[in-house]
């Protein structure tokens, strides 16, 4: 994708397959975007120093429960190994926890890290960058 991040707001979101990271099965985005719950997105490299302060802040906000929604983190790592432990010390139940590579998210425009997608109830993009992910969430 040429375009910056910002190209897909406004529009439907961009389907990927992944892995959930909890049976290893190959799962479509579409699985949970798009049906009827708005879902915030976070990817970001494991190795990144801000990988497991991102993680922790979409996980307190889906234990809060204060906005009904589906909470997605996606790790971008080859090993799923490393995935696994990464989910173990940073994500609870609450979190759909997959993972992809750089190249099926770079679909989103990755510039920042973390970054965060809103998706809102119908699958339209409404934020696609590093921000308050949930404060946009908890307007729709």
């Amino acid at each position: 994708m040429s375009a910056g991040p910002e190209a897909l707001v406004g529009k439907k979101f961009v389907d990927m397959t992944l892995t959930n990271v909890a049976d290893k099965k190959e799962v479509k985005l579409s699985d949970f975007v798009g049906n009827g719950k708005p879902a915030v997105i976070i990817s970001t490299p494991l190795g990144d120093p801000v990988a497991p302060p991102a993680a922790k802040k979409l996980n307190e906000k889906a234990k809060e429960g204060k906005v009904d929604a589906h909470y997605i983190a996606v790790c971008i790592e080859k090993d799923m190994s490393n995935a696994v432990t990464f989910g173990k010390n940073n994500l609870s139940d609450k979190v759909i926890h997959l993972q992809g590579r750089a190249n099926e998210i770079s679909q989103y425009g990755l510039r920042y890290i973390p970054h965060m997608c809103v998706v809102d109830k119908t699958g339209k993009v409404v934020m696609n960058y590093n921000g308050d992910a949930y404060e946009k969430l908890a307007k729709l």
